[in-house]
């Protein structure tokens, strides 16, 4: 597509590119992929800026980097584990501060 705005085509096919989308299903190409309106008055590192935090805020780069490479189910367990053993300190350390 001609403008600032990549349809979600583009993107794949960008990804596919570099190596990141073989196999995987990505569980937001369901979802409203996020866009940035542009005026002729916009400046594009403004733009840059804004699209970086909405695609940030939806969590894509990270469920790519999550999918990258299989995790056996019980490996998956063990990052879960990992995951609420860091929450409870970290809860911890808030009560502990107040």
């Amino acid at each position: 597509m001609v403008g600032p705005y990549l349809g979600l085509s583009a993107w794949r096919a960008s990804f596919r590119r570099a190596g990141v989308l073989s196999n995987v299903t990505i569980p937001w190409t369901r979802r409203a992929m996020p866009e940035i309106h542009l005026t002729e008055t916009d400046r594009l590192d403004w733009a840059l800026k804004a699209f970086k935090k909405k695609v940030q805020k939806a969590g894509i780069l990270a469920a790519l980097r999550r999918k990258r490479h299989y995790t056996k189910p019980s490996e998956a367990r063990q990052l879960k584990s990992k995951a609420a053993e860091r929450a409870r300190h970290r809860a911890a350390r808030e009560r502990k501060r107040s």
